[in-house]
Order: structure tokens, then C-alpha cells, then sequence
């Protein structure tokens, strides 16, 4: 049976019992007995129909719908495949260990056609394990091999209530990766303490569309402007003044939904102790870039005996594919 013939039925199904059938579990509505009936045979054509071209072939609509329907037996009919490549980037299982109820998994991800990839590869949250009914999965960057520009993620899955893992078959996606990322950690030099001039130009946190923060503390930050100076590719130091008796440093992180450039500021006084102040991030008006106002009670007479530190983590690589593999437990 070729591939055409394997998905003739889906044809012949009313359109609006496919999406019945897909959607029906987030519905909360009265169905009566000749609706579900419908629904029910629907069901049952299009997981009959489906299956021989799951078989055959890695379809991933048709697998996504029979998933909403039933995971268990979208989990049995996926195609074992240890490896796949996305965008120039492989990914592959090489290696599992099981012991009672928790499994470890090495999974390979390498780029086979350009030089991307180095140790500070992380999934940007983008990752989804499937199959691990009753469990819990965690995934997390274990080394980096420069010699072979490779990098070894493991999955950890446990079992719970100190069961023995029981698992069939487990898949295992990415959709994003980050990787070259720089990481600045002295700021002494590109923020600049001395001559810090005192302001009355401020606006209230109502007036900008706040993502988190100490918002009950602080009720006015320093209007955002364009950067006075740039502490790296894609972060820029926006403000810096005195309001009252506080010191307000103003950051910008470009395209954090891209990037997730992030960060953190404090002071440093020259015995060694550090000053945490408060701080407020709020969107630009693009809703793409994020600022980050920190905010320290330090005297203004203090600050010729400070220096500014923190941690400033930024990147310009993101990588966007389709990985994807799935592999027995055995």
C-alpha cells in the first residue's frame, strides 16, 4: 500500500467530526448520545486509518492528532529514530542506563555544517519529553567536547512513588538552541561611578508595562532613552542618576525572546563587601526588549568608594530546527 493509499480515509470523514474529535476535551458542553456516537466513530476511522501511515512513515500531523486523542497509542505507533539532523545540527541518542526507578539518557547534539555550537549551549526551555506517563524529566547540559564540537545533554526521568520505570518507548524534542553566549562579570570599567549626576526627571512604574520585579518598593524609575553606553552586543546602559538619596542604574536587554539576554548590577565596595539594591523590569514599547532598573539606598559621599559588579549574560545565536528522536528503554 503506498503512501497516497494510507491516508485516503481522511478524506471521506466529515471535516467537522475530525475537529470534534481533536478538540472535544477541552469542551465543556452537554453531548448527547447520537453526537458522541458520531465523535466515537469518528475516532475510531481516523486511529484505524492513521496507524498504517504512522507505520510506514513519520507523519507528524497525523501523529499530533491521534496524540490529543490518545498518547499512549501515539506513543506505541511512533517510529523508533535515534538520530535526526534540523537546520545543519544532529541530534542523537547514544547512550542509556536504568536502574530502578530512574533512567539516564545521553543524547548528542553536534553541528555538521558550520562552527554555531560551543560550551554554552543551552534548549531555551524548548524542549518536551512524551512517553513518561507517571514520571518526572529533566534535561540538562552534562559536558562539552571542543575536540569534537559536541555537546552531551542528559535526560533524567524517575519513576514515581519509588516504582521500577516502566517505560516503552520515550520522544524527545527540541525546537531551539542557544549557543556562543558571553558572559561579563566586570562592570567597573563600562559603568562609570564617578560624577553621577542627580535628576527630577523620573515617571511613575503606572506609566510602563511592568514584567516583574519589587514593584511595592519602588514607585518612580528614570524615563528610558537611548543608550549612553554599550556594555556588550545587545545590552546597553540606558540611565544612570541620583533620585533623593537613591542610585538608579538603567539596563537595556535587546530581543530578550531570542536571546534571553538577562542580568544583574550591584555595588562593590573596595573592603570586598557587595550591595544588593532593588530592582523593576518592564517592557520597551515593541514588547520585544526588556528593561531593568536597579535601584541602591547608598549615600552619594559612598560612591567614590564603589565600583559597579554583577553578571551580564548575553547572546546573539539562536538556532531554530525540528529535532526530534525517539528510542526504547531498555
Amino acid at each position: 500500500m503506498n503512501k497516497t493509499d494510507t491516508k485516503d480515509p481522511l478524506f471521506f470523514i466529515d471535516e467537522r467530526y475530525i475537529e470534534e474529535a481533536k478538540f472535544e476535551r477541552k469542551r465543556a458542553r452537554i453531548i448527547t448520545p447520537k453526537r458522541l456516537a458520531a465523535i466515537a466513530a469518528a475516532v475510531m476511522i481516523i486511529v484505524c486509518s492513521i496507524m498504517p501511515v504512522l507505520a510506514y512513515n513519520d507523519v507528524k500531523p497525523a501523529y499530533e492528532l491521534v496524540y490529543s486523542v490518545s498518547p499512549e497509542l501515539a506513543q506505541r505507533l511512533k517510529p523508533v529514530k535515534k538520530s535526526c539532523v534540523s537546520n545543519g545540527i544532529q541530534m542523537e541518542v547514544v547512550s542509556e542506563n536504568i536502574k530502578n526507578d530512574t533512567a539516564e539518557v545521553l543524547i548528542a547534539v553536534k553541528d555538521i555544517e558550520k562552527d554555531r555550537i560551543d560550551g554554552t549551549i543551552d534548549l531555551f526551555d524548548s524542549y518536551d519529553i512524551k512517553g513518561i506517563k507517571d514520571c518526572s524529566g529533566t534535561c540538562r547540559l552534562e559536558s562539552f567536547d571542543e575536540k569534537n564540537n559536541t555537546a552531551l545533554f542528559l535526560i533524567y526521568i524517575q519513576q514515581m512513588n519509588n516504582k521500577k520505570i516502566d517505560l516503552n518507548k520515550i520522544t524527545f524534542s527540541v525546537s531551539k538552541m542557544l549557543s556562543q553566549k558571553k558572559k561579563i562579570t566586570d562592570l567597573s570599567n563600562i559603568i562609570d561611578l564617578k560624577n553621577v549626576k542627580k535628576t527630577d526627571e523620573k515617571i511613575s512604574v503606572k506609566e510602563v508595562d511592568i514584567r516583574g520585579g519589587e514593584t511595592e518598593k519602588i514607585n518612580s524609575i528614570l524615563p528610558p532613552k537611548n543608550s549612553i553606553s554599550d556594555i556588550t552586543k545587545g545590552v546597553h546602559l540606558t540611565a544612570i542618576c541620583y533620585d533623593g538619596n537613591q542610585l538608579h542604574i538603567q539596563i537595556f536587554y535587546e530581543d530578550i525572546l531570542r536571546t534571553d539576554n538577562h542580568g544583574f548590577v550591584n555595588l562593590i565596595k573596595k573592603d570586598g563587601e557587595e550591595i544588593y539594591g532593588k530592582d523593576i523590569t518592564f517592557w520597551d514599547k515593541s514588547h520585544t526588549g526588556s528593561y531593568e532598573e536597579y535601584v541602591f539606598d547608598v549615600d552619594e559621599n559612598e560612591l567614590a568608594d564603589c565600583t559597579v559588579g554583577g553578571e551580564i549574560v548575553a547572546c546573539d545565536t539562536l538556532i531554530e530546527g525540528d529535532w526530534e528522536v525517539t528510542f526504547p528503554l531498555s
